[in-house]
């Protein structure tokens, strides 16, 4: 319903079918002296999406229900560089935690004889700073 049609109404009490609360009628009669306020406008009402435009735009409804999120550098660099998809998937894998090493696979339950580094004799957990800083045989 549109405020036209609300000030064009016989009266409040004619908008509404089934029969109001005491408090429902308390209210009613406040809208209807602020609808009364309003001056009356010919003009017609226009509908406008949450971006300001009344158009819509596939783009523009995803981008505002997913937000913007701040997104570090060097994740940006990652996948403007010249290197082969393989590496970059590696590399944002890598930087991300997302590496099938043996501590990610203990803290999503799966259960291994051993945890520890299967490329050093050290006896230390396979995790990705073991094996990319401290490990030997890396």
């Amino acid at each position: 319903m549109s405020v036209s049609m609300a000030l064009n109404a016989e009266g409040p009490e004619s908008l509404f079918h089934f029969p109001l609360s005491h408090l429902a009628a308390q209210q009613l009669v406040e809208i209807a002296q602020s609808l009364n306020s309003l001056s009356n406008l010919d003009d017609k009402d226009i509908w406008t999406y949450i971006w300001g435009s009344p158009f819509f735009s596939t783009c523009k409804a995803y981008s505002h229900l997913t937000g913007h999120l701040q997104v570090h550098p060097l994740f940006l660099k990652i996948w403007k560089s010249s290197c082969q998809n393989k590496h970059k998937v590696f590399f944002w894998l890598l930087l991300r935690d997302r590496l099938s090493t043996r501590d990610l696979l203990r803290r999503r339950n799966m259960h291994l004889p051993s945890y520890d580094c299967a490329c050093c004799t050290l006896d230390v957990e396979e995790t990705l700073s073991h094996l990319f800083l401290a490990c030997p045989f890396a």
